[in-house]
């Protein structure tokens, strides 16, 4: 069942992975996905257009950086 666009349905919290570790999650639709990796945390967000979110924050600087570092588009 999927959920209607005025639904309100969301991941949030804390979970465990093989794969990721500890995270923390804002997910609204599991299907758009952004991995962001920090020194101390990950977090899993599902922006509206995952790919536009990537290449904004990839254009920012970070710490005197052009690059967001570990920044990707999960599968």
């Amino acid at each position: 069942m999927q959920p209607t666009p005025n639904s309100h349905f969301s991941f949030s919290g804390y979970y465990r992975s093989l794969v990721l570790g500890r995270y923390r999650a804002f997910v609204t639709d599991l299907h758009r996905t952004v991995i962001l990796r920090f020194p101390k945390r990950t977090v899993v967000l599902s922006p509206g257009s995952p790919e536009d979110f990537v290449q904004e924050l990839s254009s920012r600087p970070r710490n005197g950086k052009r690059n967001a570092g570990n920044l990707g588009r999960s599968a």
